[in-house]
């Protein structure tokens, strides 16, 4: 396949991924004109709740089912796609529903979790925990169905888009009806990528499936830890900061975390792209393949990052203005996070590499390792650094994550991603 070709593969959901991006920017700017500084950081720390949280509750499932359906062979009608999909994600909403209730009845009647506003406000949140969780695995379903537009489109746009309209014509006018219109967004949008999923053709082998799913057994803690320490990179900002300071600057770190993520987006879509194909050709063992996907897709994410940062470094004053001159002063911030990601788009798609060659182990540990430096740097740095302990914490987990997913993409697999077979 010329260079030509592979450029098209991307080109749609990479627009995808772009409008997805402008949209969960959108949003942020969103939450912090239309909420004071402290109920948008209130806000943002909710929002990484409910999502590491349904992260946590699919145990890893969601990279199995993606690998499950991108090995599938025979054609499946709609009524048969829907039941394959709800067997795969049943138990995980049922559990999901059990733990919001559950937290609801006891930070309701006695356990104070977190502060008192804090709690009433999630309360409320807690309730799209398993929607989100089936949005997250139907979604890597539909990713594995190769529908990689449809997939970004049920994970990433959806849910802010309606919010942000149901903002902007004045339906809200407080956090706590924020937090219900969230909720009901959450569960029409799982509903509605439940359809989508049903209609796509996919492709079924029992025996394949039976023996991926033997395979997978001895991995699912590994996948767990992946899925939950994902999430946590892309919220730890918001988390972080929630330990050592206060809900206004939780607002300005997320806004300028937020920010910081545009660079990232088409990171994001080659790894969308390329999850089923490096899964495929693994199986296959075309090994040489992979390297030469794997450095295409790290030129890409060069170009393009670059692209997005330079000007975003030179401009950061002026896009944080955008969200009101209470966050204009974080451009420190922001130009940290910046560089942060650019580090992030040269290691290319190391991060789902590893997972779809089944190094499961290696990408949680590199996960965790990197996360547990980054609370230690927080902590240690806040005393001296203040609120830039925060963004430096991140850059150095960002760094270390990645440099460990090299090593092992190397040691395992035998190449770099910046050298072509």
């Amino acid at each position: 396949m010329n260079s030509l070709n592979q450029i098209k593969i991307y080109f749609y959901p990479g627009v995808v991924k772009a409008i997805a991006a402008i949209i969960s920017f959108f949003l942020t700017l969103v939450i912090s004109l239309y909420l004071n500084k402290a109920d948008a950081g209130i806000f943002f720390l909710l929002l990484s709740i409910v999502t590491v949280l349904s992260f946590v509750l699919t145990f890893g499932r969601e990279y199995l089912l993606l690998r499950k359906v991108a090995l599938l062979n025979t054609s499946l009608s709609l009524k048969e796609n829907f039941y394959y999909i709800c067997s795969q994600i049943k138990h995980f909403i049922f559990l999901g529903s059990l733990f919001s209730i559950l937290f609801f009845i006891f930070t309701f009647f006695s356990l104070e979790i977190f502060s008192n506003e804090l709690n009433e406000y999630l309360r409320i949140f807690i309730f799209s925990v398993p929607a989100l969780s089936g949005i997250v695995l139907v979604s890597f379903g539909i990713q594995g169905q190769q529908k990689i537009s449809l997939s970004i489109i049920f994970s990433r746009i959806l849910c802010p888009l309606i919010l942000i309209l149901a903002i902007v014509i004045g339906t809200l006018d407080t956090l706590s009806e924020l937090s219900l219109y969230f909720v009901l967004i959450s569960w029409a949008v799982f509903l509605a990528s439940l359809v989508a999923y049903s209609i796509n053709h996919s492709k079924t082998n029992n025996k394949k499936l039976v023996n991926n799913e033997k395979n997978a057994n001895s991995s699912i803690i590994f996948l767990f830890f992946i899925g939950v320490t994902q999430q946590i990179f892309i919220w730890q900002g918001t988390i972080l900061t929630s330990f050592f300071f206060q809900s206004s600057d939780i607002a300005a770190i997320s806004v300028a975390q937020r920010v910081a993520l545009l660079i990232s987006f088409i990171l994001i879509t080659v790894n969308a792209v390329n999850a089923p194909k490096f899964a495929r050709l693994y199986e296959e063992r075309r090994f040489k393949e992979i390297q030469n996907m794997a450095f295409f897709s790290t030129l890409i994410c060069c170009f393009f990052g670059l692209i997005v940062s330079i000007p975003m470094f030179v401009y950061a004053e002026n896009i944080l203005s955008l969200f009101g001159e209470a966050y204009s002063g974080e451009k420190t911030s922001l130009r940290i996070l910046i560089i942060g990601q650019i580090y992030n788009c040269f290691a290319g798609p190391v991060g789902i590499l590893l997972i779809m060659t089944k190094q499961f182990k290696e990408s949680a540990l590199s996960s965790i390792f990197a996360l547990f430096l980054s609370f230690v740097f927080a902590y240690v740095l806040n005393e001296f650094m203040g609120l830039l302990s925060i963004p430096t914490a991140i850059i150095t987990s960002l760094f270390i994550k990645n440099s460990l997913d090299i090593i092992f993409i190397k040691r395992n697999l035998g190449f770099f991603v910046f050298k072509p077979a």
